[in-house]
């Protein structure tokens, strides 16, 4: 997984500017998912109603390393600029023309949010010309046919992670504000600040987002923790008291809160304490839905690539998400699940994937002889697709689950198969498997 960082180091603090970013966003209405395409870095529409996917086009939307819908018909985004630099540019596209339009250059989405009712954009610039003291900019937009730009607070000390509560009277954020390093709010059209968590020395802090009228959840990152592995805390800004609610929360990952403020989704480590998270096989990161009052955990998927980079459908109980969760793979896929019923689809753009998709779905339905048909005929309707080596893994767990499907490709794959790379309930079969073929073969 790329991952680029940002970090501002305050005394011995360390306040980690750093995330994959949203590669999912719903419209406000929940009809549509707007997704990063894994191998064209366009941003793609999935229509819930008619079951398509279209991309937007045009110079300005390639490129993207995230989006974010702010009304059912307008986005923000971020296309990463030409020659693999690290900085990125924000941008709006919006109407049914999709008009597109330069917002700000040098920012990143770890410095920019939306308002909730969608009005406002919210970003962060700085001056890079040299000039001493840089200054840090917090802007608002306005996103309506009138929008002007405001400054809501300016500081010398660099700082990010804006978030605008949902009635829009203050702002969350990660920085430093005269001698008091941690998450401050900021009392929107004033610039009264307090500090709500308190920094802690070697400590990383990082998207910090409203809940309720009080409360705020964020990530942090203790030293000792593996590198990818932060904790999901709640806060109280009042009382600037937090807890713990689920640790092994990947850091690179954005947290995701239901329609009722009750759950957040989160990529968590979930192998077993023999495992170690840094070096762990992706399988065990999967998405889970964290209970924000209680904090009992639910694992929600069982991919075998891994699962992660979630975001919650706004008006149903539906959940998308992107499987391997590594936006440098170019033959990762996303899924939509339903959390009433259990079952999942796989958002599809061509031949390709919708033939994978065909396959994946014959197998959520228990048909299995059908499914490893559908997963052989992409392998062998096309071979050089960047499906083929995952249509081919799932062929041969499925036949490795069920022998009756017919053990033969899987007894000429295993030879050239790590199995470090199955799941612990496949590997166990796979090493029987090669057990009893060593057995035959000695006693004969």
């Amino acid at each position: 997984m790329k991952r680029h960082a940002w970090v501002l180091v305050v005394a011995t603090l360390l306040l980690s500017l750093t995330g994959c970013w949203e590669r999912l966003s719903w419209s406000p209405n929940g009809r549509y998912l707007a997704f990063i395409g894994p191998d064209d870095g366009a941003i793609w529409l999935w229509d819930t109603r008619e079951g398509e996917a279209s991309p937007l086009e045009g110079d300005a939307l390639q490129n993207v390393w995230h989006c974010q819908f702010f009304s059912n018909r307008g986005l923000v985004y971020f296309p990463q600029r030409e020659g693999g630099s690290d900085k990125w540019d924000l941008w709006l596209c919006r109407g049914r023309e999709r008009r597109t339009e330069l917002v700000a250059v040098n920012s990143s989405p770890s410095q920019c949010c939306v308002s909730a009712d969608g009005k406002y954009l919210y970003y962060i610039t700085h001056d890079e010309s040299g000039g001493t003291p840089a200054r840090y900019v917090l802007t608002a937009r306005g996103l309506g046919p009138f929008g002007g730009t405001k400054t809501v607070y300016e500081s010398e000390k660099e700082f990010g992670y804006p978030n605008v509560s949902r009635s829009g009277s203050r702002i969350v954020f990660c920085g430093q504000v005269e001698d008091k390093v941690g998450i401050h709010v900021l009392e929107r059209g004033s610039s009264r600040t307090w500090c709500a968590v308190p920094g802690v020395s070697d400590e990383e802090y990082s998207w910090p987002m409203w809940v309720a009228r009080d409360t705020i959840i964020f990530l942090r990152k203790v030293q000792g923790d593996d590198d990818q592995v932060a904790r999901l805390m709640i806060g109280d800004v009042q009382k600037g008291t937090a807890r713990e609610l689920c640790e092994g929360v990947n850091i690179w990952d954005v947290p995701s809160v239901n329609a009722e403020r009750t759950e957040a989704a989160v990529m968590a480590f979930v192998g077993g304490a023999e495992e170690d998270a840094s070096t762990g096989d992706a399988y065990n990161w999967q998405v889970v839905s964290v209970n924000l009052k209680t904090g009992e955990k639910r694992i929600l998927t069982d991919e075998p690539l891994g699962a992660g980079l979630s975001a919650y459908n706004p008006k149903a109980n539906k959940i998308a998400y992107m499987t391997p969760p590594d936006f440098e793979c170019d033959f990762a896929t996303y899924r939509i699940l339903d959390l009433d019923s259990g079952v999942t689809m796989m958002i599809h753009r061509g031949a390709e994937e919708q033939l994978l998709a065909t396959a994946l779905q014959l197998e959520e339905d228990g048909d299995f002889e059908r499914a490893v048909a559908a997963y052989d005929r992409l392998v062998k309707q096309y071979p050089d697709s960047r499906f083929a080596e995952a249509a081919g893994l799932y062929a041969f767990v499925l036949r490795l689950r069920y022998p009756e499907l017919g053990l033969e490709p899987v007894l000429s794959a295993l030879p050239h198969m790590n199995l470090d790379e199955l799941r612990p309930r496949e590997r166990v079969l796979a090493q029987r498997l090669l057990d009893e073929v060593a057995q035959d073969s000695s006693g004969n």
